[in-house]
């Protein structure tokens, strides 16, 4: 799990955001970050921007390295 829910999704699923638009972007081989917008439109509330950085343990491969 990149980014945990936060919330009861069953007893309070109005308090708890929506999530969409995930992008990966693939920073150097060593590091990744995925963000995602959230929204919560029962609460009016406006949406926030979530990042995620990864940082691997071996180089990424979707840059091309290892090969």
């Amino acid at each position: 799990m990149v980014l945990p829910l936060v919330g009861d999704g069953i007893k309070s699923p109005d308090q708890v955001a929506l999530m969409g638009n995930y992008h990966v972007t693939h920073v150097t081989a060593l590091e990744s970050w995925v963000t995602v917008g959230e929204w919560i439109p029962k609460e009016e509330a406006r949406g926030n921007l979530l990042l995620a950085r990864i940082h691997w343990r071996t180089p990424n491969r979707a840059l091309g390295a290892g090969k």
